[in-house]
Parts: structure tokens; sequence; C-alpha cells
């Protein structure tokens, strides 16, 4: 689980500061577009990775599945929340 939240923190942190980069520079001052392009970049890179990752695994790998559905399952839940907070918060 501790793995887990360190994966779901360091994805985070850094789609969090690609996303806020490409906002400022692409987006706001390079494109000129409207405030909903960046509120949809936001989203996008909030979002969790996708639940097929779990089909490219082998079988009988029980310890790396648990860690994957384990991390999937809290990013899950990071993602709505940060995406609540997003919407709130960022203008």
């Amino acid at each position: 689980l501790l793995w887990s939240l360190k994966t779901i923190l360091v994805r985070k942190v850094v789609l969090l500061v690609l996303a806020l980069l490409i906002n400022h520079f692409l987006i706001d001052q390079i494109l000129g577009m409207e405030s909903i392009y960046r509120y949809a970049l936001l989203v996008m890179f909030l979002t969790p990775p996708p639940y097929v990752i779990t089909i490219y695994m082998r079988a009988n790998d029980t310890q790396n599945a648990d860690y994957v559905d384990n991390t999937l399952s809290l990013d899950t839940l990071v993602s709505i929340l940060m995406v609540m907070l997003a919407t709130s918060l960022y203008v």
C-alpha cells in the first residue's frame, strides 16, 4: 500500500506541474485560448491511468498484480478528489 501511495504521489506531482506549465505557456500565452481549455487539460492530466494495464501482466504474478490493482484503485479515488479540488480552486 505504501508503494502505491508513493507511485500516486510522484505521478500526480509530475502531471500537475506539467499541466500547469502547459496551461501557462502554451494555452494562455502562445495560443491565447479560452479558460475552458485550461480546465480540460488539467482534468485530463489528473485522471487515473487506464485499468487495461492489468491485461498486459502475467497471470501468475500475484505480487505485482496486487500492487497494480491497489495503485489503480487508490489513484481513482485520489483523482476524483483532486478534480473536485481543482475545479473549486483553479481559476
